[in-house]
């Protein structure tokens, strides 16, 4: 068999996987030799962080273990969030079949009726790469489960459904960077002495979540959540005058519908002042919370708002809070800013990362980004805003604009200006570019002249199959899909 550089053979094998012909694809891969087996583990590999493309690189390794190295190093560029446990090879685990391979596997959710299996002996061998894992088990339970020695790895742990005293959570010493609690009761005095710490030492976002509540039909955002689910402001009674024992890092509250009373209350307390940011998703904020946030001696970094509307009004009272100017992470989505009062704010910022879904940005708005620092602007989402192509191309002419990893401009008029402002700005760091809704076959053609090294990821909605076609050809790695 010819050499597989060209993509088609990786390409045959997914269309195969995605059609559930899985007898297809298997009997394909068999027919490679050793050099082309491992050709096509590294070619699947760059399709990066896509489930079809994981599936079948463990159905792969299982069919030829002594391949699991090469696979480790073709995933090396994988985020551990795509690196999932399938369903069969946990089947093997619970039943006592451990092999080395499972290691292939970041991520991993255990429900209560299946915590024994963490204590097996032998376990560590299939879980011992795991650097994320979500857990449902009683409060008594969790002190043993953390102190298992494989589990030492942790970056992420998720806890659900807690009960009223998970003490555990705050003397453990995992090095787990990114802690959430999600349902549960526990107590506030619990929750305020896992914010101050010194539990989990290397600690860089903390979550307070509701359960999760399946989507009414015909309903909107609001009817879903869940009130009292979490007494934020007994939580800020507990924190009453404690400082944080551990580094400052980010919080974020999701679903809990805090009203501007828990806003008060937080923002009279030493441990609100110390955190490095805060997200608020599916907790409705109006401008009237944000204003009693405007004089607060803070020094956030990240400010990200999903549901509720701070309106013009609230953009305003950003703008003109004085520790705007240290945020580095801005998301905003469906606030409803307006332009203008998103042009004022945008002007106060030097950022790593904008995020501005849904907000009616315009002219204005490009203008203040055209001008703008953006010297250190890494990530950059202006998706589903009234923008035109000409607006969107200003932005991409800043000259400042050096670093850029992610653009995204889905739902805008991104056109054949903007692309050949992409195209001009030899933006050598640019990973991943999203953009387009009715998106004209000549403006996606204009990418062609450009040189994205790093690209790994070119989504352009409403463009033909055929123009797509001659992107992948000329080695860019583009798509179609609304929601690929």
């Amino acid at each position: 068999m010819q050499g597989i550089s060209d993509d088609a053979l990786a390409e045959s094998v997914l269309r195969w996987w995605r059609l559930g012909k899985n007898e297809n694809a298997n009997a394909l891969a068999a027919t490679l030799d050793d050099h082309e087996y491992g050709q096509l583990l590294h070619r699947l590999a760059s399709y990066r962080d896509l489930d079809d493309a994981w599936h079948f690189i463990f159905a792969l390794v299982e069919a030829r273990p002594a391949f699991l190295d090469e696979a480790m190093k073709a995933l090396h560029a994988w985020t551990d969030d795509a690196r999932l446990m399938p369903r069969h090879w946990w089947s093997e685990i619970q039943a006592g079949r451990f092999h080395e391979m499972h290691q292939l596997v970041r991520q991993l959710i255990v429900n209560d009726d299946e915590a024994d299996v963490l204590r097996q002996r032998g376990a560590g061998q299939s879980l011992g790469g795991l650097t994320g894992l979500g857990l449902e088990v009683a409060d008594e339970d969790l002190e043993t489960l953390l102190a298992l020695p494989y589990l030492s790895n942790l970056e992420v742990l998720h806890v659900r459904n807690v009960g009223p005293d998970p003490r555990a959570l705050c003397t453990a010493t995992l090095p787990a960077k990114t802690l959430v609690l999600q349902g549960g009761s526990p107590r506030p005095e619990i929750l305020a002495d896992l914010w101050t710490g010194p539990s989990f030492p290397a600690l860089e976002e903390l979550t307070f979540a509701s359960l999760r509540h399946p989507i009414p039909h015909r309903r909107t955002f609001p009817e879903q959540l869940w009130e009292n689910v979490l007494p934020v402001e007994e939580i800020a009674a507990a924190l009453r005058g404690r400082s944080l024992a551990r580094d400052p890092f980010y919080l974020e509250f999701k679903g809990l519908g805090i009203d501007e009373d828990a806003i008060r209350a937080l923002a009279a307390e030493p441990a609100f002042h110390q955190l490095r940011g805060i997200s608020l998703i599916f907790s409705p904020i109006t401008a009237a919370q944000i204003a009693l946030l405007e004089h607060a001696p803070l020094k956030w970094e990240r400010l990200r708002l999903h549901l509720g509307k701070i309106e013009a009004e609230g953009a305003a009272i950003l703008a003109r809070a004085p520790w705007v100017t240290t945020l580095r992470d801005l998301e905003l989505s469906s606030q409803s800013m307006g332009d203008e009062a998103a042009a004022g704010l945008l002007r106060r910022l030097a950022p790593e990362r904008i995020a501005l879904r849904h907000n009616q940005l315009g002219s204005r708005s490009a203008r203040a980004l055209a001008s703008a620092d953006l010297a250190e602007l890494e990530h950059l989402d202006l998706s589903h805003n009234p923008l035109s192509d000409e607006d969107l191309a200003a932005v991409l002419r800043n000259p400042t604009l050096k670093k850029l990893v992610r653009f995204e401009a889905l739902g805008t008029r991104f056109g054949a200006a903007a692309a050949e402002a992409l195209v001009a700005g030899s933006f050598s760091t640019l990973e991943a570019i999203n953009a387009g809704d009715d998106l004209p076959n000549e403006a996606a053609a204009a990418l062609l002249g450009g040189t994205f090294p790093k690209l790994a990821r070119l989504q352009l909605v409403g463009v033909s199959n055929e123009t797509i076609e001659r992107l992948r050809d000329a080695g860019l790695p583009a798509i179609n899909a609304r929601f690929a």
